[in-house]
């Protein structure tokens, strides 16, 4: 009696769920790996406002936006400030708070300023934030 004869062989079909199993290992740690690597270089948020729109309301003029973070960093309690352009009295600024920006994705909201605005340009801009 040999000492092959007591070894049994793997199937072709273990040799590909190992081969499958392999893989799927490999990819999720190098995807780990990667956004490892990319978190640490994003080192602040980036945070853009976009895609104003201008609403009549009871309370005054809302103003909708959209805040866009293009950085992999989160960004939480968002300041979002906005003010009229070329304002001829000393007219408080608008604010809002967004609660949480996660990383490479767009939230909406809105600031209401009194009294009619349309006609007039407004500047919308991101104040500050804190790191989750």
């Amino acid at each position: 009696m040999s000492a092959e004869k007591g070894r049994e062989v793997a199937a072709p079909l273990e040799w590909l769920a190992a081969a499958i199993g392999l893989a799927i290992f490999i990819g999720l740690f190098a995807t780990i790996l990667v956004q490892g690597l990319d978190q640490s270089r994003a080192a602040v948020p980036d945070l853009v406002v976009e895609d104003q729109r201008i609403v009549p309301t009871s309370a005054g003029t809302l103003v909708e936006f959209t805040i866009h973070n293009r950085s992999t960093q989160t960004a939480a309690a968002v300041v979002i400030e906005g003010r009229l352009v070329g304002s001829i009295g000393q007219e408080a600024p608008a604010q809002a708070t967004i609660d949480y920006v996660p990383a490479r994705s767009k939230v909406g909201a809105g600031l209401i300023f009194p009294g009619d605005i349309r006609g007039r340009t407004i500047e919308i801009r991101p104040v500050g934030y804190r790191r989750p």
